[in-house]
């Protein structure tokens, strides 16, 4: 059990370590965190009044699939200001989001 213990240990250092090194590491590094976004919210939220949990979880997956490649392709940190005024992410809606 030991074993699996160092084992697991030194791969969180070198994903660690992999993560911080590579070139788009301040891309990744203004993700926030789950629950802390409000239209990341909405749309979980939404998609759970309508439908079962695991299908809610791909809605919000392919929203911050969404996010994630926009970020990486204009080579520009996540802003939650550009991000919920690109048309695709609507807090402010009273109908369910189409992710």
């Amino acid at each position: 059990m030991q074993g699996i213990r160092a084992t697991i240990r030194a791969l969180d250092k070198a994903i660690t370590t992999a993560t911080e090194t590579h070139p788009y590491a301040p891309l990744s590094a203004t993700m926030p965190r789950t629950g802390k976004v409000s239209w990341a919210t909405k749309i979980y939220n939404d998609a759970r009044a309508r439908i079962k949990r695991p299908h809610a979880t791909r809605i919000l997956a392919r929203a911050w699939l969404r996010v994630m490649r926009a970020c990486w392709r204009d080579g520009a940190c996540y802003d939650p200001v550009i991000h919920q005024a690109n048309g695709k992410i609507n807090t402010t809606a009273d109908t369910p989001l189409a992710a």
